[in-house]
C-alpha cells in the first residue's frame, strides 16, 4: 500500500514550510505533491528548499486555476495507490498514515477522518469553529474532511473533480461522484488532524464571499437550477438576510448560540454578533457577485 499526498497550494507562504516539514515526518514517507497555483509569494520558492528530498514533487501553474484543477493535476501525477489531500494550512500527525492504511486494507475506497482548529487564538477562528460543530456537531459523517483520502484509481473513474467551481464546494461535489461509484466510505473520528481558518477580518471576509460566489455555480451545474428559479432564491435569501439584520434578534440569537461552543464562552458573544453581520453581508454580496460571473460564463460560450 503506497500513499502520494497531494497539497494544492495558492500563495501560501505562511504555512507551506510547516505542512511539508509535517509531511516528511509521516511514516512511512509517502510521495508529496505539491502543485503552486500560479502564486505571486514565495510559495513555491520555499518549496523548492524541499526538493532535494525525492519523495516531493512541485509542480507550477502558469496561473491560479483553483483547487479543483490544482487537485486533478496532483492525481494525475501521482503514483501511490492511495491519495490524500491535504491543503497547505493542514499538519497531519507522524502517525497518520500508520493509522490510515488499515482501513484501506480492510477494503475501503475513501476515508473520512476529523480535524481541529489550530490558530484559536483569533477571534475571527473561534467564530468558524464555533460555527463548525455547531454545524455538525457528532454527525458520523459529514463528507469531505480535511486530508480526506481514497483510492487513486477511484479518484480517476469517477472523473475527479469538477474545474468550474470558482472557489470553493468542488471538494463535496467530488465526494458525490465517489460515492456514486463505491459505498465504501470509512470514517475515523480517532485520527484528528490540526488545520488554521482565516484568522483576520479580511480572511474571514474572503472566505465567506468566497462561499458565497460558488453557491449558484454549484445550484446550477450540479443541481441543474433554471435561471428563474436561480435568481429568484437569491433575492429570496438576500431579502431574508436583510430582515434578520434589521430585525437585530435573528442575529443575536445566532450569536449566543455560537458563542455557548466557544471556548471563551459569553466574552465572545460581542464580537460574534458582529462577526455575524460580516457574515451576512459576505456570503450574500458572494452570492451576486457568482451570479454575475455565472452569466458572464454563460455569455461567453454563447458567442
Amino acid at each position: 500500500m503506497t500513499f502520494s499526498i497531494v497539497v494544492p497550494a495558492y500563495n501560501e507562504s505562511g504555512d507551506i514550510r510547516a505542512t511539508c516539514e509535517a509531511l516528511l515526518r509521516l511514516t512511512p514517507q509517502p510521495e508529496v505533491i505539491v502543485i503552486d497555483d500560479g502564486s505571486t509569494d514565495d510559495t513555491a520558492a520555499i518549496v523548492r528548499q524541499y526538493l532535494t528530498r525525492p519523495s516531493v514533487t512541485l509542480i507550477q501553474q502558469p496561473s491560479n486555476r483553483g483547487q479543483g484543477v490544482a487537485r486533478n493535476v496532483g492525481v494525475r501525477a501521482a503514483t501511490g495507490d492511495v491519495v490524500v489531500f491535504v491543503d497547505a494550512d493542514v499538519r497531519l500527525p507522524p502517525d497518520f498514515l500508520e493509522r490510515l492504511a488499515p482501513h484501506y486494507e480492510r477494503g475501503a475506497d475513501y476515508v473520512e477522518v476529523t480535524s481541529d482548529v489550530s490558530n484559536t487564538e483569533s477571534v475571527c477562528a473561534r467564530y468558524i469553529y464555533a460555527q463548525q460543530r455547531q454545524m455538525h456537531g457528532d454527525a458520523a459523517s459529514v463528507g469531505w474532511s480535511q486530508a480526506f483520502s481514497c483510492r487513486r484509481a477511484l479518484a480517476l473513474d469517477a472523473g475527479l473533480f469538477p474545474e468550474a467551481f470558482p472557489t470553493v464546494g468542488e471538494d463535496g461535489e467530488f465526494v458525490r461522484r465517489l460515492e456514486r461509484r463505491s459505498p465504501r466510505r470509512t470514517v475515523d473520528k480517532s485520527i484528528v488532524v490540526s488545520h488554521t481558518v482565516p484568522g483576520t477580518p479580511g480572511g474571514f471576509w474572503r472566505l465567506w464571499h468566497g462561499r458565497g460566489i460558488a453557491l449558484p455555480f454549484f445550484r446550477r451545474q450540479t443541481q441543474h437550477v433554471g435561471w428563474t428559479r436561480l435568481v429568484a432564491g437569491r433575492l429570496a435569501a438576500t431579502l431574508w438576510s436583510l430582515l434578520r439584520i434589521v430585525t437585530v434578534v435573528p442575529v443575536v440569537r445566532d450569536a449566543a448560540l455560537l458563542a455557548a461552543r466557544s471556548g471563551r464562552r459569553w466574552r465572545d458573544f460581542p464580537p460574534f454578533a458582529a462577526l455575524r453581520l460580516v457574515q451576512l453581508v459576505a456570503y450574500r454580496s458572494g452570492e451576486w457577485r457568482g451570479l454575475r460571473r455565472l452569466w458572464a460564463s454563460r455569455s461567453a460560450g454563447a458567442r
